[in-house]
């Protein structure tokens, strides 16, 4: 296993990731960007026919 350099010893976790552990493991977590589990396979073909036909793009926040 890889141990942090030492001049890192001093930095605190991120504010995401305290947030994260108070929010409980009946959350699932979509700030770091990582998923706890695999994807199931209906959704990895999902993504890839939006990856082929060029649906690369965050969908709007604003209201409509």
């Amino acid at each position: 296993m890889l141990k942090p350099q030492s001049n890192f010893r001093g930095i605190d976790i991120s504010e995401i990731r305290k947030m994260n552990a108070l929010a409980g493991a009946s959350t699932i977590n979509l700030g770091i960007g990582q998923l706890p589990n695999d994807l199931p396979e209906p959704v990895r073909n999902k993504g890839i026919e939006a990856f082929r036909s060029g649906e690369t793009r965050y969908t709007s926040n604003k209201e409509t």
